[in-house]
């Protein structure tokens, strides 16, 4: 059996900076407990899957520190049919997907989990296919936690450029942004060549995680290893009737919005009449999609859960 070693990979900025402030605590843990493992620090965007692509090979578990587009990136750069367990320290602004896992946030007790924890889960990612405006060129972006089109991926642009706050009280303080820059589209949704909706629509969120922005429950349904994804429609609404809404996301009662349509899917199809934002993961892919196709890779990875 092949001895377990650890690749750590830090994503500095994560959480304002908590991630530079983390390394030496990581090291001296690491250090009291003997464990063979190398660490290597990000020092720009689009880094940590150069680091991955190259060193994952050499390690059989990949150690994520930031947050959900540290996982996004990390994801991204992996082969998916390699033998790496991945775990993960979520230090980020919103750590949404580390709530699928049942994580304690707390550094030292991630850590324990990380080197104690039985549960190694397989789980899905998802994979989308977008082409933009003006091209015909496919652009492939896996996603671990969630997809947005609309409104949702401006508030993540938003959250992205103004990092003074953490948590939710950084998206908070993006959506009330965003409700003045919101831009609704028209949209036609096929999903599972079966379904077909059509309409003008405030977002389009796709969930592998149940939450997203921070502990928004847009996909409450969702878990990361039940082989499908979820979909969350809003349709077009007056911004008092969204701040009354936005509530109703935050404490699991999105149901009870009569705009929000829910469902499970294995193969989506999204094309917009004009073009609009798109995240994976809080990452803006572009600002110019006029089409999103969006499958499932089942159960491709192994993660560690508490």
């Amino acid at each position: 059996m092949k001895t377990n070693s650890y690749l750590f990979i830090i994503n500095p900025a994560a959480g304002n900076w908590r991630g530079l402030k983390v390394v030496d605590k990581i090291k001296k843990y690491l250090a009291r407990k003997k464990i063979s493992h190398h660490i290597e620090v990000s020092q720009f965007p689009g880094h940590i899957r150069e680091l991955v692509k190259t060193l994952s090979k050499n390690f059989t578990h990949l150690i994520s520190v930031g947050g959900d587009g540290t996982l996004n990136e990390l994801i991204n750069g992996l082969d998916v049919n390699s033998f790496n367990t991945i775990g993960l320290l979520p230090i980020g602004t919103g750590n949404d997907f580390a709530r699928n896992l049942n994580l304690y946030k707390n550094l030292y007790s991630d850590l324990d989990v990380i080197f104690n924890s039985k549960k190694h889960y397989s789980f899905d990612i998802g994979q989308s296919i977008i082409l933009e405006e003006k091209s015909n060129e496919k652009k492939y972006y896996r996603f671990i936690n969630s997809l947005g089109i609309g409104f949702d991926a401006l508030v993540a642009k938003i959250n992205q450029r103004s990092k003074h706050l953490n948590g939710l009280f950084s998206y908070l303080y993006a959506i009330s942004l965003a409700l003045i820059k919101r831009k609704d589209f028209i949209a036609d949704i096929t999903v599972d060549n079966t379904q077909y909706i059509s309409g003008k629509k405030l977002l389009i969120t796709i969930g592998n995680g149940f939450t997203t922005g921070g502990g928004f429950y847009l996909t409450p349904d969702a878990i990361i290893n039940d082989n499908k994804l979820d979909l969350c429609l809003i349709d077009s609404i007056s911004t008092l009737k969204l701040l009354r809404s936005l509530p109703k996301a935050l404490f699991n009662k999105l149901h009870t919005v009569k705009e929000a349509h829910l469902l499970k899917f294995i193969e989506a199809r999204v094309q917009m009449k004009d073009s609009v934002i798109v995240h994976a993961d809080g990452e803006i892919v572009t600002e110019s999609a006029k089409s999103v196709e969006i499958t499932i890779l089942k159960n491709e990875l192994k993660i560690i859960s508490n």
